[in-house]
């Protein structure tokens, strides 16, 4: 679950995170963005991160896409191999992102 704004402890169990929104370039709050470190799908490890430094996402819990630079995104969305049909979603591994060192 992904809560924006309030703390809603009845849809999961296990702990719970926090982390800090950070500033756009224009030095504004516009999105829900946010830092976030490593990338994974199943155990292979991805650099999303701009130059291999500047690791910034904005999450919206309205969309499923996953969207960024060609060079980053690419390879994530090979490895996932999720077929056009959907046929098999099942056996998928899973796709991890740390945010705020967890």
């Amino acid at each position: 679950s992904l809560d924006f704004g309030f703390f809603n402890s009845t849809g999961y169990n296990g702990v719970s995170a926090t982390t800090p929104l950070i500033k756009t370039l224009k030095l504004s709050y516009l999105y829900y963005m946010i830092n976030f470190g490593e990338f994974f799908v199943g155990s292979k490890k991805f650099n999303a991160c701009f130059l291999g430094l500047i690791c910034e996402a904005v999450v919206d819990t309205g969309t499923s896409y996953l969207i960024g630079p060609d060079f980053a995104v690419d390879p994530i969305i090979a490895e996932i191999g999720l077929k056009s049909d959907c046929s098999n979603l099942a056996s998928l591994q899973p796709l991890c992102i740390t945010i705020a060192s967890q």
